[in-house]
């Protein structure tokens, strides 16, 4: 599955990420805060979810993707360290 740009409303607050996998139970979601990690959210928050945009249009995947490469070698020094999940996703 290509990753989906989305915003998603949490008890934390609103982030921005990376919808990578949707499976039967859970969302596997990557979000915009330290640290840059998959996150696992049940399928029933689906309502908390929001496909991003930019200008109207669908937020590009690629722009996105890069967005977080950049961030993730600041999180972690290089995408090398990063761990096997991120880099899977951003691959």
């Amino acid at each position: 599955m290509t990753p989906e740009p989305i915003r998603y409303w949490s008890s934390n607050g609103v982030r921005s990420g990376l919808l990578v996998n949707r499976g039967r139970r859970w969302l596997y979601i990557m979000l915009m805060d330290y640290p840059i990690k998959i996150r696992r959210v049940p399928v029933s928050a689906i309502q908390s979810i929001q496909a991003l945009k930019l200008k109207g249009q669908p937020y590009p995947v690629t722009r996105a993707v890069n967005i977080f490469k950049r961030s993730v070698k600041r999180c972690y020094g290089t995408l090398r360290k990063a761990p096997k999940d991120v880099r899977k996703a951003l691959s």
